[in-house]
């Protein structure tokens, strides 16, 4: 796991953008961390960069998935925190979901289906301050790794 470091919300989202500017479609990414750690927020940050508005960004909590149409993908924004247990029907649903290259699956809570999740690029936020987060990525699979690499040189230059 790569220590980005203290990101404040401007900056959270400076880099969600461009994690999302290096997604081809057929990805998941998976956001953990906290209650109130920015999970949504890093989403909103994607947003622009995936030609969708940030302000129609919702936390899926109660619906479980939101999905948004962006330019080049179709969006589907999970959060699997209000399940104990895998939800079938959902897990299956997300399988044929991660089939399409022209989708993006970004999914909060991933600890809760663990074993589900093959290949994967993953943010994980811890709280540094009121106003900070702390930022770590890594990666599961050689795309996810070449997404990783180029996204963190892009960030120190």
């Amino acid at each position: 796991m790569h220590k980005i470091g203290c990101l404040s919300e401007a900056e959270l989202k400076r880099f969600a953008k461009l994690v999302a500017f290096h997604l081809a479609g057929g990805e998941v990414l998976l956001l953990s961390g906290p209650i109130g750690s920015g999970k949504t927020t890093f989403v909103k940050g994607m947003a622009s960069e995936l030609g969708i508005e940030p302000s129609q960004i919702h936390s899926p909590s109660f619906a479980l998935m939101n999905t948004y149409i962006g330019k080049k993908f179709v969006v589907y924004h999970v959060d699997l925190y209000r399940i104990d247990e895998p939800d079938m029907n959902l897990l299956m649903e997300l399988e044929e979901i991660l089939e399409d290259d022209k989708s993006v699956v970004i999914v909060e809570w991933p600890e809760r289906s663990a074993s589900f999740w093959g290949d994967f690029l993953e943010v994980h936020l811890e709280y540094c301050s009121y106003s900070e987060r702390k930022l770590f990525i890594r990666a599961r699979g050689d795309r996810y790794q070449r997404v990783v690499s180029e996204v963190i040189r892009r960030w120190h230059h």
